[in-house]
């Protein structure tokens, strides 16, 4: 069987020579195993710009994109705390216009709505805030939306602070 990189973060901490080595190694040994490291897939994260210039001389000519800001990796996202937030806002920003949508739907079938709603689309951001942390202030706008928008609409009114933590309890 062969396998083949769709997308590749280096994650690994360490000494950028010992990456270096590491990236190396895996090309030279990669296709003995049915493994193809794609370098035009894969991105280098560094923590500050003395890193950076050091890993840019380093990896000049592997092809791999070499950054400081971040990137998605596996579904969630690494990287420097403001490329976290703005990654975290933009999913959050979807998802408000999809929960829009599943409330416009509500009006007529609250139950189908409901549905929707614990079994699709409040998954999307589960996984994203178990796996990434300190993004609870980005999802104040969508809370926003399900405490004053969605939920009146299948419940026929506005709900007080008691009744929200009921509705936050697990399904």
């Amino acid at each position: 069987k062969q396998w083949y990189q769709r997308r590749v973060a280096i994650t690994a901490g360490g000494k950028l020579q010992h990456m270096k080595k590491w990236w190396d190694t895996l090309l030279k040994i990669g296709p003995k195993y049915g493994y193809f490291p794609n370098n035009g897939k894969t991105i280098l994260i560094v923590k500050n710009i003395q890193g950076l210039f050091k890993a840019k001389e380093l990896f000049r000519n592997s092809g791999i994109e070499v950054t400081t800001a971040g990137d998605r990796h596996l579904g969630a996202v690494i990287g420097s705390d403001e490329f976290r937030n703005l990654y975290v806002k933009k999913k959050v920003e979807g998802w408000i216009k999809d929960l829009r949508v599943m409330t416009e739907i509500a009006k007529d079938e609250p139950q189908a709505a409901y549905t929707g709603f614990t079994r699709g689309l409040c998954h999307r951001w589960s996984y994203l805030q178990r796996t990434v942390p300190d993004i609870s202030n980005c999802f104040e706008p969508l809370e926003k939306v399900i405490r004053e928008e969605f939920i009146p609409v299948l419940v026929g009114r506005s709900i007080s602070d008691h009744e929200r933590c009921i509705f936050e309890l697990p399904v």
